[in-house]
């Protein structure tokens, strides 16, 4: 990994961390400073009104993944997950928030719904 590339991970891992303890407050700014920046991303995980559809309140996550960036939102009621992945946290919050604008935000099953998803195969497999 070059220099480069290992200080723009130490600046991804401040970040991150800073985002971690500003998410631990349980007041009234949590996520204030996305209202203008990231209005639809603010909304996923709070729930609410995206246009006309209204979304249930979705869990974000952020994690790297060797030199990239994974995010995840993630709605556990409906088993869907959405991923996204960058090298720079910047162009993934702008390209989610896109996704959300335009509604062509990739849902797809999550891991439990792909589980059920196979397991039904296999017993339809099974059974003829």
């Amino acid at each position: 990994m070059s220099d480069e590339q290992n200080g723009q991970l130490e600046h991804v891992s401040k970040i991150l961390d800073r985002a971690r303890k500003a998410l631990e407050r349980s007041d009234d700014t949590l996520l204030r400073d996305w209202s203008q920046d990231f209005p639809g991303l603010r909304q996923l995980i709070l729930g609410g009104m995206i246009g006309e559809v209204k979304y249930a309140a979705c869990r974000l996550t952020i994690e790297r993944d060797g030199h990239q960036i994974r995010m995840v939102v993630s709605q556990k009621s409906y088993e869907l997950e959405a991923v996204f992945r960058d090298e720079s946290v910047q162009n993934l919050l702008e390209f989610a928030e896109a996704c959300i604008q335009t509604d062509t935000v990739p849902w797809q099953y999550d891991w439990i719904a792909n589980k059920r998803d196979r397991e039904r195969i296999a017993k339809t497999v099974r059974e003829s």
